[in-house]
């Protein structure tokens, strides 16, 4: 969303102009994204530090004393020094919430992490023969439909056999991929402890990812950090990741 969508968005709401639908998508979307929660913060922030001075009527004062002193010198220089004073203050204001927004607008939310370093685990393809057990016949299926993105149908398949390591963690990835974080975050801290599987070093860092997608920022940091000091195959993007994160560490 540019710049000048956000504002007015911002100023819609601000301004009590919107419908409960409306108000609604916008609480949603404040929730959702960190860094546009922080710019409507600031907005609004801004809106009462001018309500305030507004309120002051300091303009009609000085208008008034102006038409009352208006052949006295040292009222005019007054009052010149005074619009100065609230010349300068409004500056200071937009300048402050220019540097702000900028700022904000350059540090990269969690959601934005989590779009940029996130890729669903490629599926398995099971060849199919003759003499194909059921369960491997069941996973199959499942996989089919993770592969064609059909995952509430796989999470379905995948859920019936939860003692097959593969479906566990396919069960996960499925999970994430519906916005599901607690539960797939259980899924992996399961698989990441058991260390004997195929599916220790996916399961760390799909862990990270999870933590990311929550916005829990304090366990992705330290799951980040597990993954980044191992021989893990993710090592490398976690470190980015990390980078990314937390740039103070």
């Amino acid at each position: 969303m540019r710049f000048e969508e956000r504002s007015e968005i911002i100023e819609r709401y601000l301004r009590g102009l919107m419908t409960d639908v409306e108000l609604a998508s916008f609480n949603a979307l404040v929730k959702e994204d960190a860094k546009f929660a922080q710019e409507v913060d600031l907005n609004r922030q801004l809106k009462s530090a001018l309500d305030d001075w507004k309120s002051m009527q300091l303009r009609k004062k000085l208008r008034a004393i102006q038409d009352e002193n208006d052949r006295r010198p040292a009222v005019q220089i007054f009052l010149r020094s005074q619009w100065k004073a609230i010349a300068a203050i409004f500056a200071a204001i937009v300048i402050l919430s220019g540097i702000m927004i900028s700022r904000i607008s350059s540090e990269p939310s969690m959601e934005d992490l989590y779009v940029k370093y996130h890729q669903a685990a490629k599926p398995i393809m099971i060849q199919r023969s003759g003499n194909v057990n059921p369960e491997s016949e069941q996973f199959g299926k499942g996989m089919q439909f993770y592969a064609n993105g059909k995952y509430h149908e796989a999470i379905q398949l995948f859920s019936e056999k939860s003692n097959n390591t593969a479906s566990r963690f396919y069960l996960g990835v499925s999970l994430l991929e519906i916005g599901d974080c607690t539960k797939a975050a259980q899924i992996f801290e399961a698989l990441q402890n058991e260390k004997v599987n195929l599916f220790v070093d996916q399961s760390e860092w799909y862990l990270a990812l999870c933590y990311v997608k929550a916005g829990d920022k304090a366990k992705a940091i330290n799951q980040l950090k597990r993954v980044a000091d191992s021989q893990n195959y993710f090592n490398q993007k976690a470190s980015e990741l990390l980078t990314e994160l937390d740039p103070k560490n």
